[in-house]
Formats: C-alpha cells, sequence, structure tokens
C-alpha cells in the first residue's frame, strides 16, 4: 500500500472547493474517483460505489457536483484507512462502526483546521454511507440531545450576512461593465448569475437549475424548486429589473438553450445540456467581488434579498412568503434584522401623517 497523506488532503480538498478539482486525475464524476490502491477490495469501497450509484442525489447531479462528493468521499476512505492503521478506529466497515469510531473521525478533522461548514459536508456524506450499509449510528447520534452535540455543526448561519442596495448594485454594475467589454461567456453568465441571486433572492442549486420557461417576465415572476406538481413562486427586486433585461438580451449571443446558464468547459465553451457548478458559480463571484471590493458569497445574495425587503418596508410575513420559507421564525432567526434606523423611521412617517379623531357625541346627539 502507497503512504497517504490525510492531513494534506484534507486540507488541498478546501482549496479546491474554492476552484475545482482540476489537478486530481481520480477525482471524478461516478466511481471512477475511489478505485486505486488505497481502497482495495473492502467493505468501504463496495458501499461507497453503492452510494455513487443508487443515491438519486449523487446519481442525478451535475459532473461538477459529483466531482466534489467523490473526491470528499475518497478523502474520507483516506483518513479511516489511516486511522484504523495506528489503531484509533476499531473498523474501516461503515456498516459496523460505532459512537467512538465516528467522535474519533471527527474529531481528527476538526484538529486538522478544517471549516465547519466543511466538517458539515463530511458528516453528511459519512452518515449517507453508513445508512446505506444498514448502520443508523450518526442518525441515532443525532436524535440524542446530547451526543448531537459533539457532532460538527456548521457556523454558517450563525451571523446574519447581508449587504445594502447600494452594495448590491455596485456589485451588479461591476459585473455588467465586464461582461459589455468581454467576449467571453464566462463573464456575461458572471453577470447574469449575479442579477438573478440578486433580483430573485434564489438558492444557489436553484440558480443553476433555472430555465427560461421558468421565468414569467410579464409580471417578472421567477419558478423555483425541482417539484412539478407543487411548484415555488418567486417576485423580483424591481430595482434589478434593469439588470436582468440587460443579461437576456446579452445572452442571445452566446447561447440559445432552455438552460438560463449552460455549463462552460474552461472559459467559454458552452455545453447546452449541462448545468453551471457550484465551484463555477463561487469562482464568478469572486471575481466580481475583487473588481469592485466587496466580499460577497452567492448565498449572501439570498439574505441581501430578504433584507432589502424588510428595508423598503414588505414587512416579516411578504418576505418570508417571497424567500419561500415554511416559517416566519426561519426568516427572522437566519435571514433578516430590522435595521436600528428602521424602527424609528416607520413610526416618523406615521405620525407625520394628519390624524382625524372621531368626534364624541353628547347625550342629545345620540337620541336625535
Amino acid at each position: 500500500m502507497k503512504d497517504i497523506n490525510p492531513t494534506e488532503a484534507l486540507r488541498n480538498d478546501e482549496a479546491k472547493d474554492e476552484v475545482g478539482d482540476q489537478s486530481n486525475p481520480n477525482a471524478s464524476a461516478g466511481m471512477e474517483g475511489l478505485g486505486g490502491e488505497l481502497m482495495g477490495r473492502n467493505p468501504w469501497l463496495k458501499y461507497s460505489r453503492q452510494l455513487v450509484s443508487e443515491r438519486a442525489d449523487w446519481s442525478r447531479t451535475s459532473e461538477g457536483t459529483a466531482q466534489e462528493r467523490t473526491r470528499r468521499l475518497r478523502h474520507l476512505g483516506e483518513l479511516v484507512v489511516s486511522l484504523h492503521s495506528n489503531c484509533e478506529l476499531t473498523t474501516t466497515n461503515p456498516a459496523r462502526m460505532g459512537e467512538r469510531d465516528i467522535l474519533t473521525l471527527f474529531a481528527t478533522l476538526k484538529a486538522r483546521g478544517l471549516k465547519p461548514g466543511t466538517m458539515l459536508k463530511y458528516l453528511g456524506i459519512m452518515s449517507q454511507l453508513c445508512a446505506i450499509a444498514g448502520n443508523a449510528i450518526i442518525s441515532q447520534m443525532r436524535a440524542h440531545p446530547i451526543k448531537n452535540q459533539m457532532l460538527p455543526h456548521g457556523s454558517g448561519k450563525a451571523g446574519k450576512r447581508s449587504f445594502r442596495l447600494e452594495s448590491v448594485l455596485a456589485f451588479l454594475e461591476s459585473a455588467r461593465t465586464k461582461a459589455e467589454t468581454s467576449s467571453d461567456w464566462w463573464d456575461t453568465a458572471a453577470y447574469g448569475v449575479a442579477a438573478f441571486a440578486a433580483g430573485f433572492g434564489v438558492r444557489p442549486k436553484e440558480l443553476r437549475a433555472l430555465r427560461l420557461a421558468d421565468l414569467e417576465k410579464y409580471c417578472w415572476r421567477l419558478r423555483v424548486g425541482f417539484s412539478k406538481t407543487h411548484p415555488d413562486y418567486t417576485t423580483m427586486l424591481p430595482p434589478i429589473q434593469s439588470h436582468i433585461e440587460r443579461f437576456l438580451e446579452m445572452r442571445t449571443r452566446y447561447t440559445s438553450a432552455d438552460t438560463i446558464f449552460p455549463a462552460i468547459k474552461g472559459r467559454g465553451i458552452l455545453n447546452d445540456n449541462e448545468q453551471l457548478s457550484s465551484n463555477q458559480v463561487r469562482e464568478m463571484f469572486e471575481e466580481i467581488g475583487k473588481r469592485v471590493g466587496l466580499d460577497i458569497a452567492p448565498k449572501d445574495m439570498r439574505t441581501s434579498y430578504g433584507q432589502v425587503l424588510m428595508d423598503f418596508g414588505a414587512g416579516i410575513e411578504t418576505t418570508s412568503r417571497l424567500m419561500r420559507h415554511d416559517s416566519v421564525a426561519t426568516t427572522q432567526r437566519w435571514y433578516v434584522d430590522l435595521r436600528p434606523d428602521s424602527g424609528f423611521d416607520k413610526l416618523q412617517d406615521l405620525f407625520a401623517q394628519p390624524q382625524e379623531k372621531l368626534k364624541r357625541p353628547n347625550n342629545m346627539e345620540m337620541y336625535r
């Protein structure tokens, strides 16, 4: 067996999340990235291949997402083999792992400096792998009030990160300027991705799956989600309309595909049958952000959409409905805040309006 350096592999994994995995020939979609000397013939490889081929959210995803998940699965396997060889894990078989094995595995990941969000993604993959092996250990730990606290928890939603409308418009203006002076579909797609994310507040996964048929231009309403029987709709922020229209006009120079954002191979070759990868969308936002001096991630546009609605007086109920949340509590807790100056401004407007007082009738008037 060749020497394994799990620390280096896991640290490289976080870097590749930002730019895509173009250097690892084994990190390809599907099962190809799971072979080699490392795995050999063992239960880990068996259940890994079963996970990749049988889970719908693995086998029916885009190539970029499949590469990312397969890479993570392989790195987990490297770490499991390394820990087992050092007698820190009792087994490498996902069907037989216990609480001690799971806690040791994720304590090692934490000690190597992985971000909480990355840890949470590894936990999701490990949970699916154990479940497909018939082992409900992680589900049981999650259901336990104390043991659940020992598992990774993402910190991405702990702070609400949103931007005012002026910052969002500056971000879009930078993207538009670059797209208009470039002959590369990449820059035009980046402009459109930013505009749709800001204008409709869609999630990154929903954004990449959008089709022209989803956009109802007569009322600027967008159908999102993956359910045909119960589709969700969201409405565009009016200040973003000019950017949406400009992108759709520029888009006709490159493609007539129904997919609004066709996949890009390299920097300019379109693949009309596939959608952009999550890494490509992230890279587009980073490029625009560097030019304008704003660190805005794709998911920040969703919180900004909700906050702009609140700042302009939409109200929490309307904002929650447009963001397609099941509960107003979700919107308040994770997405929007009442700005420090908003409450007084609204009261000032209310009391500035002339108040018509009702005249109380006297006793004689009551009997006339």
